[in-house]
C-alpha cells in the first residue's frame, strides 16, 4: 500500500465519494467505476495509480449510442460498444486484483470514519449523483440522487450543518435556501464536474448581494480577525471587495480596535492587543540574538546580507518592541509578555 499524504489523501477522498456514487461495490474481484464524463475517468485513474501496488492494467468499457471510438487515456486498453439507448457516451473503468479490492473497502470505510474528509468525500458523491435546478419562480435546488435513504450522506449533510429533505417519488435528496446552499458552495460541492460547476456557480450568481445593516459588516470583520487573517482572505470569507474591507480595517485600527502587521508584503490584522505577528526571516534574527550576536554587522555576515538590510530588520524588531539598541550600538532581546507568531 503506497502511503498517502497531502493533495493526494484529498483526491483519494474525492475518488471514496465517485466510487460510493457510481462504483459496484458488491464486486470483491474489480473496482469500477462508471461516468459519462472523460475528466472523471481519468481523475480517478489517476488518483487511483497513486495508491496501487499490483502489476495489473486497467481497462475502459466506452458505451456510445453511435459506436464512436474515441479512448479515454491513450495508455490503457479501451474496448468500444454501441449503447443505442444511452444519450451520450459513458465508461466503466475497470481493475481486477482481488488483493487491492479489499484493501480499497478498507480505505473507504477509513475516509467514512474520518469527517475532516467529508467534504471532499461529498464533491466526488455530487460529481457522480448530484444535479442542479433551476426554474421560475426563483427556484434553486440542489438534488443528490438516490433510490432510497442513504445514512452515510444524512451523516455529511448533517456534519456540514446542512438541511435537506429526501424525496421518495424523486429518489433524491433535496438542498433548498440561500443558507445550505452558500454552505455547499464553501466546501465547492460541484468542483470536480466542470458542467455541474458551472450551472451551480451560474445559480448562485444569481442571488442578489446580501446588504449588512448599519455596523453589521465591522462587527463582522472584527470577529473574523480573532485569528490573523489579511484583507484579501476577509473579502473572500465576507463575500465584499478588498476595497471595502480595507476600509473597515482602517477605521477599526483608528478605534485601536484592530492591529495590522507587515509580513512579506502583506498586512495581517488582528483584534488582540497580546499579538505580535512576524516572518520567519525575523524570527531567524530573534534566534541569532539567543546565540549570542549583537552587532549588526554579525547579522548580516551571518545572513549574507548587506548590513543595511540587517539593520532594517533589527529596527523593525525594535519598533516592535521585540529588541533594543544600547549607547555601545549592541542588540539585545527586550522582555516580552506578548504571544510572538510567525507566518
Amino acid at each position: 500500500m503506497k502511503k498517502v499524504l497531502g493533495i493526494d489523501e484529498i483526491k483519494i477522498a474525492q475518488c471514496v465519494g465517485l466510487w460510493l456514487a457510481e462504483g459496484d461495490r458488491k464486486s470483491n474481484h474489480e473496482l469500477t467505476f462508471t461516468n459519462n464524463s472523460k475528466e472523471l475517468i481519468k481523475f480517478f485513474h489517476n488518483a487511483i495509480m497513486k495508491i496501487y501496488y499490483g502489476k495489473n492494467k486497467p481497462r475502459i468499457y466506452a458505451y456510445s449510442p453511435n459506436n464512436k471510438k474515441i479512448k479515454v487515456i491513450k495508455k490503457i486498453k479501451t474496448n468500444f460498444y454501441l449503447d443505442k439507448r444511452a444519450n451520450k457516451p459513458y465508461y466503466i473503468y475497470r481493475l481486477s486484483d482481488v488483493i487491492f479490492v479489499k484493501e480499497w473497502k478498507r480505505i473507504v470505510r477509513n475516509y467514512k470514519d474520518n469527517k475532516k474528509m467529508y467534504p471532499y468525500v461529498l464533491q466526488g458523491f455530487f460529481a457522480g449523483e448530484g444535479n442542479i435546478k433551476t426554474g421560475t419562480h426563483k427556484n434553486r435546488t440542489v438534488r443528490i440522487a438516490q433510490g432510497k435513504k442513504n445514512k452515510f450522506i444524512e451523516e455529511i449533510l448533517d456534519y456540514l450543518e446542512v438541511e435537506y429533505n429526501f424525496s421518495e417519488r424523486g429518489r433524491s435528496y433535496i438542498i433548498t435556501g440561500r443558507r445550505n446552499l452558500e454552505k455547499l458552495r464553501d466546501i465547492s460541492v460541484a468542483k470536480l464536474h466542470p458542467e455541474k460547476n458551472q450551472r451551480f456557480e451560474s445559480m448562485m450568481k444569481s442571488y442578489k448581494q446580501r446588504h449588512y445593516g448599519r455596523g453589521e459588516l465591522k462587527n463582522k470583520v472584527l470577529k473574523a480577525i480573532g485569528k490573523p487573517k489579511t484583507s484579501k482572505e476577509l473579502s473572500k470569507e465576507l463575500k465584499r471587495s478588498q476595497a471595502r474591507i480595507q476600509r473597515v480595517l482602517t477605521n477599526l485600527k483608528k478605534d485601536k480596535r484592530a492591529h495590522n502587521f507587515r509580513v512579506r508584503r502583506k498586512d495581517y490584522w488582528t483584534n488582540s492587543d497580546n499579538i505580535i505577528i512576524i516572518s520567519e526571516t525575523k524570527k531567524k534574527y530573534i534566534d541569532a540574538l539567543r546565540e549570542g550576536l549583537k552587532r549588526t554587522f554579525e547579522f548580516s555576515n551571518k545572513f549574507n546580507v548587506c548590513q543595511k538590510s540587517s539593520k532594517n530588520r533589527l529596527e523593525e524588531l525594535e519598533k516592535l518592541k521585540l529588541v533594543k539598541r544600547d549607547k555601545s550600538k549592541k542588540w539585545s532581546l527586550r522582555e516580552n509578555q506578548k504571544e510572538v507568531i510567525v507566518l
